[in-house]
């Protein structure tokens, strides 16, 4: 018996097509949730719940981020992935986040940031947005940025991947959202 299994390939947090973050999206359903996706590593990311345009991700964990003087100095980060790695498994951890206050679009955005994740087999993510929604967080609870504030969080610049990342911060909710661009669709047949 053949089994179709269409697929798509979308670009996330995107301003324009081949940026931000590739994301292969199948329509297969998994328990519990709309779909099931994989972004580019090794396991599959936390299952999705699907409203009109928007993916939201179900859950995240996350910890604090590190953050740097200047964009300049986040842009010099070049990790070396087998040290990381084994630093981040001693702190429990599943990445290196950095960011800096120093955005390229200061018009909107209000960080930029790079996500080393050798843990997964990513070295570098082009948009992390379970890490933009606890930076978002965390620069509210610092008072950088107001309560019930919708910031832009920028990455994957370094990549040549420019992301946008849209989080809201209101109180205890923190939603992380942007744009996805369809780039590619097709079919599976198994």
């Amino acid at each position: 018996m053949t089994t179709r299994l269409p697929f798509y390939f979308v670009d996330v947090f995107a301003p324009r097509p081949l940026t931000g973050n590739p994301l292969s999206l199948a329509t297969r359903w998994a328990p519990g949730c709309d779909w099931r996706t994989r972004a580019g590593s090794p396991r599959p990311v936390p299952c999705g719940r699907r409203s009109p345009g928007r993916c939201c991700l179900s859950r995240c964990s996350a910890r604090p981020a590190v953050p740097a003087a200047d964009r300049a100095a986040v842009d010099r980060a070049a990790p070396d992935s087998p040290r990381l790695k084994s630093v981040l498994r001693q702190a429990d951890a599943e990445g290196c986040y950095l960011y800096s206050r120093d955005p390229v679009d200061a018009a909107d955005a209000v960080a930029y940031a790079r996500f080393f994740n050798p843990t997964v087999g990513i070295a570098e993510d082009p948009a992390a947005g379970t890490a933009a929604g606890p930076l978002a967080a965390r620069l509210v609870a610092d008072g950088r940025v107001p309560d019930g504030s919708t910031v832009i969080i920028e990455q994957g610049y370094a990549l040549g991947r420019p992301s946008r990342i849209a989080v809201s911060v209101a109180g205890q909710r923190v939603r992380v959202g942007g744009s996805g661009l369809v780039v590619a669709e097709g079919a599976l047949i198994l």
